[in-house]
């Protein structure tokens, strides 16, 4: 008979094996809930060394459900309190909160309720994603190079297109960010993340004695735009106005931040897709076609970052919706190479930074953690 057991095909085996298996574990559920009851019995009769004896390791087996693991816990609790065992019953509630940080003890309980006030229940851990437009990207110029001959009379940043009507493009960013608490009893939260950026900006620049295809001198206006990819991987401090352990029991979590950001731009993403000349006494435009000039943009730089938001806290998620502003603090142009020069269009690279202003709409998700204040 055991030799044709242990021939069976492997399939039997497995099924038996799973048959055990299921049999052991659906008993030790059974004898936790059973020990559960019977240690509320014990409770009500004040035995309460039989319910710590009756409980044994039910409140700390993870293989049980957390309703049940949550109510022995905090039976637990409660006896450890009245035996005058306070670290066990700081442990036992500790516990509890670890699995539920928005379970609420007894207050009519005098000791449960000092209990609880020896102990903070607070964030540890954030993670959200997140995405983005930008409501401008604007450039900064620190140079005044204009073409050969002519003169800059004014150069501005424009929402407008090529053809003057109010058409923005938009920037746009998504990503994901984790935040760590510097520590329980501090506001401070220090972010890591890493997202990527699409940056697209205009500007007009107001040309004089620039010489036409004539051979006349007169004012000509360049329109110029530009657009990146860029991948960025941010590092900041964020500052709560709500003190890390009200924040289990707040929805509603103002917060600032301030750091700065690692940039790479994507190779091939540098691009001037518009370029459109229009001078004064011609009457249609010379309009350029979509040119790459990754060569001419460097591929890092870093950046400041600043920015306000608020979380709406339901439970363990959060949603935000925050502002933020973000600062190159070095020149884009590629200054070890030749200034870029497009002569038909009387085009000359210049140096600058570039300024973006986002907002953000994300989710995100908090990992609670409770210790003895």
């Amino acid at each position: 008979m055991w030799w044709e057991l242990k021939n069976k095909p492997s399939k039997t085996k497995v099924f038996i094996l799973l048959f055990f298996w299921s049999t052991l574990t659906y008993g030790q559920i059974d004898s936790c809930l059973e020990r559960l009851s019977q240690a509320s019995q014990l409770y009500e009769k004040g035995k309460l060394s039989q319910v710590i004896q009756t409980l044994g390791t039910c409140p700390y087996d993870r293989g049980q459900s957390r309703v049940t693991r949550r109510n022995a816990l905090n039976l637990m609790a409660e006896t450890y309190v009245f035996m005058d065992s306070t670290r066990l019953a700081q442990r036992a509630l500790l516990e509890l909160l670890q699995i539920d940080p928005f379970y609420k003890v007894k207050e009519e309980i005098p000791e449960m309720r000092y209990l609880r006030q020896q102990v903070i229940n607070y964030p540890g851990v954030e993670i959200s994603g997140f995405f983005g437009v930008y409501l401008f990207s604007k450039p900064y110029f620190k140079s005044t190079e204009v073409f050969p001959g002519a003169n800059l009379a004014n150069r501005k940043y424009s929402f407008k297109g090529a053809d003057g009507d109010f058409d923005i493009d938009w920037g746009y960013q998504a990503g994901a960010e984790i935040g760590l608490a510097l520590h329980r009893h501090s506001r401070f939260d220090l972010h890591v993340g890493a997202n990527i950026s699409r940056y697209s900006f205009r500007y007009l620049m107001e040309l004089e004695n620039v010489i036409n295809p004539a051979a006349e001198s007169g004012r000509a206006d360049l329109f110029v735009a530009e657009k990146h990819l860029w991948l960025r991987v941010p590092l900041y401090l964020s500052y709560s106005l709500v003190p890390r352990e009200e924040i289990v029991n707040r929805y509603l979590i103002p917060y600032i931040k301030f750091g700065g950001s690692f940039d790479h731009l994507v190779r091939g993403t540098a691009k001037l897709p518009a370029l459109n000349l229009k001078y004064a006494n011609i009457a249609d435009p010379y309009t350029a076609s979509s040119q790459r000039i990754d060569s001419y943009r460097n591929s890092n730089t870093i950046s400041a970052l600043l920015g306000a938001g608020l979380k709406l806290h339901l439970r363990r998620g959060f949603f935000l919706l925050d502002a933020q502003y973000t600062q190159t603090l070095q020149n884009l142009r590629k200054e070890k190479v030749e200034r870029l020069v497009i002569e038909d269009y009387r085009y000359v690279d210049n140096d600058f930074t570039l300024g973006n202003l986002s907002l953000r709409l994300g989710v995100g998700v908090f990992l609670f953690n409770a210790k003895v204040k």
